[in-house]
């Protein structure tokens, strides 16, 4: 999980790095963000990633789409190398096991995370972890 996460972070970390990419994506993504900021760090890798599976298509559509392709930032090496990331399978699959996986325990962060964490939703949410993982594991 941990090289799926890496390569998540390399493709947030390339579309907030350049305007121009930043605002092509939020275009394709409907103005959705791929991070989410005062989120628990321990979280944040997740929900990154959990957003840019949501966006999978989005994102595969917009490194096709005649904009980016006539665009000059297409040349660079980066933006090479995400698209290609963008357009492997072994990506998406990974993507898409890590966030399954991942759900239930962000459930549990999520309540942890609050200010009053309700000790009765914190054992009811572990459980259901427990159980939606055994049938991944």
């Amino acid at each position: 999980m941990g090289m799926v996460l890496e390569e998540a972070k390399t493709i947030t970390s390339y579309m907030y790095s350049h305007v121009w990419t930043l605002n092509m994506m939020r275009k394709f993504t409907g103005g959705r963000e791929l991070i989410r900021p005062r989120i628990s760090r321990f979280v944040t890798d997740y929900l990154s990633l959990r957003a840019i599976v949501i966006q999978e298509d989005n994102l595969k559509n917009m490194f096709s789409h005649s904009e980016c392709l006539s665009s000059m930032h297409r040349i660079r090496p980066e933006a090479q190398a995400i698209k290609s990331l963008l357009c492997q399978d072994r990506f998406w699959k990974s993507a898409h096991e890590a966030v399954s996986v991942s759900e239930p325990l962000i459930k549990i962060l999520r309540i942890v995370d609050g200010d009053m964490p309700a000790m009765g939703y914190v054992y009811e949410g572990i459980e259901m972890g427990k159980g939606c993982n055994q049938g991944i594991l």
